[in-house]
């Protein structure tokens, strides 16, 4: 909010903000401006919402081309409860998951009729979607295996130009606000939120891990709620020298334990997973502590089962919670493997390379299931398939969608 309020001042934060990006803040810069912050804030977020639940029913229907596929998809994302909740919070989930959902349209377009016009819009699409959240920076690199075989209709030499000129095109839109980082703070990223985690998340859990202390502890010991108290030298340096600290830093200690990272990276994938965000759900309802519960905390230390226990025996009705959404998140996962088989290649690809990307990306040690919210909608596209299909069989109809309907053909 404080940033929104900055935006109308013609600033971006003071001293300048580096860590987050613009996007959303310039939207809650509206409800700002209005006087009604939290009310039009929310209002915005739950229209956004909505707006994610037309574009998953609208990508069903055009890519899929099954209205009951589509219909199924888009009340499995209502009741998905990750988005349901974040839905009504000041977070910027609902904004990215909106930009990323158009993204994917516009892609799965330009695999359907090529031309660069629509490889710019879903381009265009992605650096908002950024603009929005940095997770998504390296996204677009990520993603030009998938845009080296698809779409099968352009010719080989065609095809390799534009996969190779769409992160280009991504990094264009986003490099105003990399020269505005480097003026503003002589940080020549896009954001220093990664800077900011691998130091303040993944060093400080390889510290504590290997030093036998507490997660929280250590991030005291490393300057997290009075830094320039631990380095007084550096109180005179830009803010990008103080990130490029961090940055070193941290890799000097993950260079040192590499395999104890990676063991602490694939419990956050984990988590990311699995993880149902019981507790800021639970912490609504009045089953759990807004502050001092520490999960997060206590998941790094303990791992997730002791977390669980522990869980159980102080809070068991925010434990019985938890249990209810896991089982249908589990539900959800086997249904959309199922329904995985059942779509185009391209949409195979593109699903499963954005969702591993996400996990990936996500899996820091402070990791929550909130991180799920961007590929939880493909993950209801898929599932809703599935749903279809087996109903089909059960009725006795052959449980596929009309070729004629379809503008990329299911696998048999």
């Amino acid at each position: 909010m404080n940033l929104a309020e900055s935006l109308l001042r013609g600033s971006f934060g003071q001293p300048p903000e580096i860590l987050r990006t613009p996007a959303y803040p310039l939207l809650l810069a509206i409800a700002v401006a209005m006087k009604q912050a939290v009310v039009i804030g929310v209002l915005e977020n739950i229209a956004l919402a909505a707006g994610c639940a037309c574009l998953v029913w609208r990508i069903a229907l055009d890519f899929i081309g099954d209205e009951r596929v589509a219909a199924c998809a888009a009340i499995l994302y209502c009741l998905e409860p990750i988005g349901l909740f974040y839905s009504a919070q000041l977070l910027s989930e609902t904004l990215f998951c909106f930009c990323f959902l158009f993204f994917v349209q516009f892609l799965l377009a330009y695999f359907r009729s090529p031309g660069f016009s629509r490889l710019f819009k879903a381009a265009l699409l992605l650096a908002l979607a950024t603009y929005v959240r940095p997770v998504s920076v390296y996204l677009a690199l990520w993603l030009v295996p998938v845009l080296l075989m698809f779409p099968k209709a352009l010719p080989r030499a065609r095809r390799v130009g534009l996969a190779l000129a769409f992160p280009v095109l991504v990094v264009l839109m986003l490099t105003p606000w990399m020269v505005r980082n480097q003026r503003a703070a002589g940080y020549a990223g896009f954001s220093s939120s990664g800077d900011f985690n691998i130091y303040y998340n993944s060093a400080v859990a390889v510290q504590a891990r290997t030093e036998h202390k507490g997660f929280l502890q250590v991030r005291d010991e490393l300057g997290y709620r009075n830094y320039y108290a631990l380095h007084p030298e550096q109180q005179g340096w830009t803010q990008g020298q103080v990130v490029a600290f961090w940055g070193s830093e941290a890799r000097r200690i993950l260079s040192q334990h590499v395999l104890t990272y990676i063991l602490i990276h694939a419990r956050g994938c984990a988590v990311v997973l699995f993880d149902t965000a019981v507790t800021p759900i639970a912490s609504a309802l009045g089953l759990y502590p807004r502050a001092g519960g520490f999960m997060l905390a206590r998941t790094l230390d303990k791992g997730m089962a002791g977390a669980l226990l522990w869980l159980i025996r102080t809070y068991p009705l925010t434990a019985t919670l938890f249990l209810l959404l896991e089982l249908p998140l589990l539900l959800v996962y086997v249904l959309g493997f199922a329904g995985l088989r059942k779509l185009s290649r391209e949409m195979q690809f593109l699903f499963v390379a954005s969702t591993v990307y996400f996990v990936l990306v996500s899996g820091m040690p402070g990791a929550t299931g909130r991180f799920r919210a961007p590929f939880m909608p493909l993950l209801c596209l898929c599932a809703a398939r599935a749903l279809v299909w087996f109903y089909s069989r059960k009725a006795g109809s052959p449980g596929h969608v009309e070729q004629k309907t379809m503008l990329f053909p299911a696998d048999a």
